[in-house]
């Protein structure tokens, strides 16, 4: 008996020695193909679910649904774990180890579910799909693995299957959504022409979780001849706008000016484009005034214009904003009793009126100058409007007493008995109601006369005349005079028609 107690002690010892040795060679690594291992996690690391020695959770990134823009029936998941490996040996973890368990069923881990959740740019290295992971002894590594199931299943938890372990993983409440950007699409929300919008390098496919960040970056290219004030930008639903420097911003004309946004991330899935309206303020960076307006219903007339008269307004306008501003005539328009009215290119009264043409302001500039209208005949204007670039710079009311136009085309003078009468000088031309037309004329007779009165026709009143009493000369009697007449508060074109009544001598 005393003799069986010692053996005991060494079969004890040796077995103890047998077992070190080979938990010593089962904990050497194999070779690392690629490892993304840390340090055991302290105390105040999440609670793995353990098996065996391995064990698993969900960190807080958690859940991401994602559904697919594609319309194919699937939604894409990224979850985003850590696996413990409390092993004495290396463990070499595949994509084939782990599977998302849903309401649905089972699903395998699907490189698809990568590309549509990150875009094709998304590395497999990046995601536990085709290559293999080693977690060493006491280490753990984190993973990211994409799944696509059904639409409308229920994400469950996650399995990991591993010689013979079986290790879980449930999903923390709430989950975080990830959401792509397809395209940004850029419009404006206002009448303006020439203007070009577009995004300028924002990426895309831009992916983030729910509440996250995105910054946007665009461009506004003013080709028109007038500045473009930004009101402010408008985010489309589901994202919200965090921020901008284009609000309150003006882009000069012949101008691209760079902007850009940042805009919050959808609460939930989405995979689609990103749109953003840049809302259009209000112009008015013209100023007119209106210093008096005139008509011309014979110019029309004469020109066959059946029905309508030409309205003449000097205007003086003064631009305000930024850069230049490019006045044109073409862009003014009359607002009537009978509708709106463009700006004629038509040019009566030409010879009194300074008629506005094309040109190029700066802050604080002013331009003068008539320009034309051709209305209906009996049309009340009310307001005449300045339009570039399809938007209202200025506005002006029309509330003045307008004077009349009369062009003077000639004169014809006649005379009574046996006088002559030779017009010398007759300024032809457009006058308003008031002015006065003075035409020179001289008479001549063999036998000697006088000019008794002058016949001065409608629309013309005679407001004075010269001398009426000839000189003698050689050739006989010549009368070298004037009369002076005025225009009425008629619209006229034509001729002014004088009678000199002379009385002869025998």
């Amino acid at each position: 008996m005393n003799k069986i107690v010692p053996i005991l002690i060494v079969v004890v010892i040796i077995i103890v020695a047998v077992a070190g040795f080979l938990v010593l060679f089962s904990g050497k690594a194999s070779p690392a193909t690629s490892s993304s291992t840390s340090p055991s996690p302290s105390s105040s690391s999440p609670a793995p679910v353990s098996s065996s020695g391995i064990s698993m959770t969900v960190r807080e990134e958690n859940l991401t649904p994602f559904v697919l823009y594609h319309g194919d029936d699937q939604q894409g998941y990224a979850v985003f774990l850590k696996v413990y490996n409390n092993l004495g040996s290396t463990i070499y973890l595949n994509a084939s180890d782990f599977f998302l368990v849903t309401s649905g069923g089972v699903e395998n881990v699907s490189y698809l579910g990568a590309t549509l959740l990150l875009g094709p740019g998304a590395g497999v290295n990046y995601f536990l799909n085709s290559f293999s992971t080693e977690v060493l002894p006491h280490q753990y590594a984190n993973m990211t693995l994409p799944f696509l199931t059904p639409l409308g299943s229920v994400p469950q938890k996650v399995e990991l299957q591993y010689e013979g372990h079986t290790v879980s993983a449930g999903f923390p409440s709430p989950v975080a959504y990830g959401s792509a950007v397809e395209t940004t699409n850029i419009n404006v929300s206002g009448q303006s022409k020439d203007l070009s919008l577009a995004s300028d390098s924002t990426p895309n496919e831009e992916y983030g979780f729910s509440g996250q960040d995105l910054r946007v970056y665009f461009l506004i290219d003013n080709s028109g001849l007038s500045p473009f004030p930004v009101s402010g930008l408008q985010v489309h639903p589901p994202f919200t706008l965090v921020s901008d420097n284009a609000s309150g911003e003006t882009v000069p004309a012949c101008t691209t000016d760079y902007f850009e946004a940042t805009v919050k991330l959808p609460a939930e899935a989405y995979f689609g484009p990103l749109d953003l309206t840049v809302v259009e303020g209000t112009p008015h960076f013209i100023s007119l005034t209106v210093d008096n307006y005139s008509v011309d219903t014979a110019y029309a007339e004469e020109f066959q214009y059946t029905g309508f008269t030409y309205l003449l307004f000097n205007v003086s306008s003064t631009y305000s904003g930024p850069g230049e501003f490019c006045l044109t005539p073409s862009d003014f328009s009359l607002v009537t009793d009978e509708g709106t009215y463009e700006s004629s290119y038509s040019t009566p009264a030409s010879s009194i009126f300074h008629y506005m043409s094309s040109v190029d302001l700066v802050s604080g500039e002013t331009s003068y100058g008539y320009v034309a209208f051709k209305v209906p005949v009996g049309a009340k204007p009310m307001e005449i409007e300045y339009i570039s670039s399809g938007q209202t710079q200025g506005t002006v009311k029309v509330n003045l007493t307008p004077s009349t136009v009369t062009t003077v085309e000639g004169v014809d003078v006649n005379s009574t008995s046996q006088v002559t009468a030779y017009l010398v000088n007759y300024p032809t031309g457009d006058y308003l109601d008031g002015q006065t037309v003075n035409v020179s004329v001289s008479l001549d007779c063999d036998s000697p006369f006088t000019v008794e009165h002058v016949n001065v026709y409608s629309p013309f009143t005679l407001i004075s005349e010269g001398q009426t009493s000839p000189q003698e000369t050689s050739s006989g009697y010549v009368l070298n005079t004037w009369v002076l007449v005025k225009v009425s508060n008629v619209s006229y074109y034509g001729y002014i028609y004088l009678t000199f009544v002379t009385e002869t001598q025998s």
